[in-house]
């Protein structure tokens, strides 16, 4: 009697496999997000660009939300690694948070199409999702900034307080120089030093 030949399963992909291919996909969007707009970019037409099924996507990545949120994270991871590093060269606490706050402007100012790819978007996650304001990068790095404001001197019952409007500050600085260059704008350095020597101020009062 003939035995019955096995049907090809899926092929099991390698762990280091899987990093590439899902890296490879990463880029394709990253570079259709900025060249299309995101919602105008949909996984069908992703698909076309890396010349793979629909189907297959979705072994790397359950939802293209999930795509923009890689991205986003890796945004971030570089942009926090760079700010922490410049806090920690910087002498005096409130020099710390100044150097921080530079650094986060001027990442946005060498990079503008991350800038847009991080604020142009609003994130819409699902029931089952958590907006990304709510992942670790994030959470990790406001902890990061809170402790430099108490050490600073702001008082544990305003960091929250202070912490936001620090955020604020390095948002609205980074949003005006981004948005609108053609203002000529003063150094990063001379617009944020005020501000945060004002807002430490404010908060020990």
């Amino acid at each position: 009697m003939l035995k019955k030949k096995k049907k090809p399963g899926r092929k099991t992909i390698s762990r280091g496999g899987l990093e590439l291919k899902r890296q490879e996909i990463v880029n394709a969007a990253n570079r259709l997000f900025i060249e299309r707009g995101y919602e105008a970019v949909s996984m069908r037409k992703l698909a076309q660009a890396l010349q793979v099924s629909t189907m297959s996507l979705y072994r790397y990545f359950p939802s293209k939300r999930a795509i923009l949120v890689h991205i986003w994270a890796n945004i971030f991871e570089t942009v926090f690694k760079s700010c922490r590093q410049a806090s920690f060269g910087a002498v005096g606490e409130n020099q710390k948070l100044i150097a921080y706050a530079v650094e986060f402007v001027q990442y946005w100012q060498k990079h503008p199409e991350h800038y847009q790819m991080i604020y142009g978007q609003i994130d819409k996650p699902n029931a089952e999702e958590r907006f990304f304001i709510d992942e670790d990068v994030v959470l990790r790095e406001v902890s990061f900034v809170e402790e430099l404001l108490l050490r600073a001197g702001v008082s544990t019952a305003r960091v929250k307080l202070s912490g936001q409007q620090f955020l604020c500050i390095i948002h609205g600085v980074s949003h005006s120089l981004v948005t609108i260059p053609e203002l000529h704008w003063l150094p990063p350095q001379q617009l944020i030093t005020g501000l945060i020597n004002g807002l430490i101020q404010q908060q020990k009062e």
